[in-house]
């Protein structure tokens, strides 16, 4: 990988992912490899079941980067965590 485009793809997820409010996403970038780690943040009210609704589709996102950055799995991982509020805005894992 000789271009670093961590933004691109930080950008593209956000873009992918704009109806949802509830995430953050971190890319890092090592020599072989994108990183991209997207955080679910629930709210103290969240059960089973919306931990479930709000989960994120990677291969979704995958095909997305494969067609407009021409990324695959070789190149680009990508995971995802939930994590809970703190009644002081602090997370939790």
């Amino acid at each position: 990988m000789t271009k670093d485009i961590t933004k691109l793809i930080k950008q593209y997820v956000y873009n992918h992912l704009s109806h949802r409010d509830d995430i953050e996403v971190q890319v890092t970038n090592t020599p072989k490899k994108y990183n991209v780690h997207i955080i679910v943040y629930l709210t103290e009210n969240d059960g089973i079941l919306e931990i479930i609704k709000k989960g994120v589709d990677r291969n979704d996102i995958m095909s997305g980067l494969r067609s407009y950055l021409n990324l695959d799995w070789d190149t680009c991982m990508i995971s995802y965590e939930c994590k809970k509020y703190c009644e002081n805005n602090y997370t939790i894992n």
